[in-house]
């Protein structure tokens, strides 16, 4: 990520960034003797974008213990995937304790995502008159990609790319304000989402390239028969037959940015870094590495 406007939020998706890590085979051994690779590796990252951005503004998010409000509209949400084994999860109640230590704004909210978190953010810092940066692997955060300013950028920090809305048009095949409507389509197998049986990426695509939306495509369906899209009647029927599916992909994809943060001050107030807190030290210490803590040089207030 470049060091970015100086007037900015940067959102960093904890969950996913540990996750990443600990998957990856990130290993180091605590004061304790635990395994703490995972976090080691988050707070050599934590540290180089605190170090290196302009902006003074952070906040970290983690996905909430439990299920999210997803699973009330199809149980069959993320129901796929494998319960965290217990060594991930304990790395992630270190790589919390670390963001506090570091005092940095660090946010859980039952019942929503990560991603639901950095929605809400978003929304908030942009009412503010910050521009956001959205640090995440997760495709899912397209959706809230904006050119116009205060923009919002979404970087990637396992490919180290920056996704604009060109980038995002280039990826996906169409526009980022299209993104949900798209995967409402596609599906997402990663997420448990269904789409429209039959309706893969590429129908997606040239469907809200002819249609620009779901709602317009579903307004005008006796028109898909005509695309210049292989087995176009066949898409039509599918289309039809999946209609529900779509709508009810559409509501898991969407982002919520209602999710209740619970700040007591303003936005740029709560999310203000003034450097690591009294007992970084001591956290960082127990952890097995000070490195990146020392690699820290304080921010100035204001």
């Amino acid at each position: 990520m470049s060091r970015g406007d100086q007037d900015a939020l940067v959102v960093l998706d904890g969950t996913a960034l540990v996750y990443r890590a600990f998957h990856g085979g990130a290993r180091w051994t605590a004061a304790d003797g635990s395994e703490v690779g995972a976090v080691h590796a988050f707070a050599q990252r934590l540290a180089r974008w605190l170090g290196n951005a302009r902006s003074r503004h952070f906040a970290v998010v983690w996905d909430a213990a439990g299920d999210s409000f997803r699973r009330q509209i199809d149980a069959g949400y993320k129901a796929h995937r494998k319960a965290p084994p217990d060594a991930l999860l304990a790395q992630l109640a270190r790589a919390r304790e670390l963001t506090r230590a570091l005092a940095l704004t660090s946010l859980t909210v039952p019942g929503f995502e990560a991603d639901d978190l950095m929605a809400t953010l978003t929304v908030r810092a942009r009412g503010d008159g910050l521009a956001v940066w959205l640090v995440t692997p997760d495709k899912d955060l397209y959706q809230l990609v904006d050119d116009a300013a205060p923009a919002v950028r979404v970087f990637n920090p396992v490919s180290k790319t920056v996704f604009d809305e060109a980038r995002v048009a280039a990826t996906l095949g169409v526009p980022a304000r299209a993104a949900v409507d798209y995967f409402a389509l596609a599906g997402d197998s990663s997420d448990g989402v269904p789409g429209v049986r039959g309706v893969g990426p590429r129908a997606a695509m040239e469907l809200i390239r002819a249609f620009e939306s779901l709602d317009g495509l579903y307004a005008r369906l006796d028109e898909v028969p005509g695309l210049a899209l292989r087995g176009a009647a066949a898409v039509q029927k599918r289309l039809d037959a999946g209609r529900a599916d779509a709508e009810r992909s559409r509501r898991l994809v969407a982002l919520s940015s209602q999710a209740p943060l619970g700040l007591t001050v303003p936005l740029r107030a709560a999310t203000l870094w003034r450097g690591p807190g009294p007992e970084a030290e001591a956290v960082f210490a127990a952890l097995g590495f000070t490195g990146p803590l020392r690699a820290l040089s304080l921010p100035r207030g204001g």
